[in-house]
């Protein structure tokens, strides 16, 4: 067993310009990509029947759905150029750094979503309630007083 991974970590192994054939787990990997580029695109597509009154909930997940097709769109590209044995996109670090990329920007999100953006939703809230039932100010007057016409 140690055989099998003692090479894993090795910079030729890592860094070689063009591996050779891709093993099933790279299938699996593109796989992965294609199915988060596609779901990303397809809710992309259909993101504006989400309800009028949340602007807020909409720009987040317009923001994360563009995330995730870049994410799925270079994966796919890493994960083809390695089956096609293109020199230098092919090699396995680019693949592994990506994924360790996108398992981050995964993580992060569910921090986002779990910590910060319900303590933004609750601030937003306290906003529209303190805007919408507080006394409006007097309009206040225009610049300029209207002089008197002077009788002679």
């Amino acid at each position: 067993m140690n055989e099998a991974f003692s090479g894993l970590l090795d910079t030729g192994h890592l860094f070689d310009p063009s591996p050779g054939p891709p093993s099933l787990y790279y299938g699996i990997i593109g796989f992965f990509f294609a199915v988060i580029f596609g779901a990303s695109l397809s809710a992309y597509l259909r993101r504006n029947k989400l309800p009028p009154g949340a602007p807020a909930v909409l720009k987040l997940v317009t923001r994360a759905l563009i995330v995730g097709m870049v994410l799925g769109a270079v994966g796919v590209i890493l994960v083809v150029a390695r089956f096609f044995a293109v020199p230098y996109l092919s090699m396995r670090i680019l693949i592994y750094l990506w994924i360790l990329i996108t398992l981050g920007l995964l993580g992060y999100a569910v921090y986002y979503v779990r910590r910060v953006y319900p303590k933004q939703k609750t601030i937003r809230q306290q906003a529209y309630m303190r805007a919408r039932y507080m006394p409006k100010p007097a309009p206040k007057p225009s610049g300029r007083k209207k002089k008197a016409k002077r009788r002679r």
